[in-house]
């Protein structure tokens, strides 16, 4: 079940300070949605991933992915991501004490010790495309996974918007894509104007690309609440 803990429910209160006919800041967005993730117990969602590639003079590339997550308190989690052109899939998962991954392209199975989770997810980032970066962030932040939901920067409130029958909140701000360049993304994000949680995120072409393209929409389905079931966060790698 999602729980609420009346810590995440007094930051909501002092986050949105603001009368009903005020929009609220970005601030007070973010406030609320990572104090949503927070008071978390078990979480589970279904998302497709549609990344969108037109090199300077060529034809668009399209690709799609399909990942779910689950996710139970404090660590138990499992990620998948599946690449709808090939069946290429990637693995993350943890029964509740270290993290694992496989990827099919490979057959690799690797194994983290503890304290190290944070890797398996730095080896998802491609493979996945970027997904595994998303959510879990928000998750596990005590981890510094480095999604671009956690490093955000100057945002702005871009409107309320219908999403599929959902009210959601907008964001747009830049996020940087690593901490040693000043190669930046414009990133939109939609919030659940109702469970404050992550619908869809745009991320448009990266800053220095000439006239190239290269974009990712991932848009998200929240089940909830979630199966805490231990054989839901197991995996066996396939043999040989």
């Amino acid at each position: 079940m999602m729980a609420r803990p009346i810590a995440a429910l007094l930051l909501w209160a002092t986050a949105c300070t603001a009368s009903a006919d005020t929009s609220p800041t970005p601030e007070q967005l973010l406030e609320r949605m990572h104090a949503a993730y927070a008071a978390m117990t078990s979480y589970a969602d279904e998302g497709t991933v549609i990344l969108e590639e037109q090199p300077i003079g060529a034809t668009v590339i399209r690709e799609q992915y399909r990942f779910t997550t689950r996710y139970a308190a404090p660590k138990r989690f499992y990620f998948e991501a599946k690449k709808a052109s090939s069946g290429e899939r990637f693995v993350v998962w943890c029964p509740g004490e270290s993290f694992n991954s496989w990827w099919s392209a490979t057959g690799v199975h690797d194994r983290y010790a503890a304290g190290e989770g944070a890797d398996a997810f730095a080896v998802a980032a491609l493979p996945t495309a970027g997904s595994v970066l998303l959510v879990p962030s928000l998750l596990f932040k005590a981890a510094g996974l480095q999604g671009p939901l956690v490093t955000m920067e100057q945002p702005k409130y871009a409107g309320r918007e219908s999403l599929y029958g959902h009210a959601t909140y907008k964001l747009i701000a830049p996020v940087r894509l690593n901490h040693w360049s000043d190669t930046v993304r414009m990133t939109t994000v939609w919030i659940d104007a109702k469970t404050w949680l992550v619908r869809k995120v745009f991320e448009d072409t990266p800053t220095g690309m000439g006239g190239a393209i290269q974009r990712t929409t991932t848009l998200i389905e929240p089940r909830s609440p979630a199966t805490t079931d231990a054989s839901r966060f197991r995996f066996a790698p396939p043999s040989g």
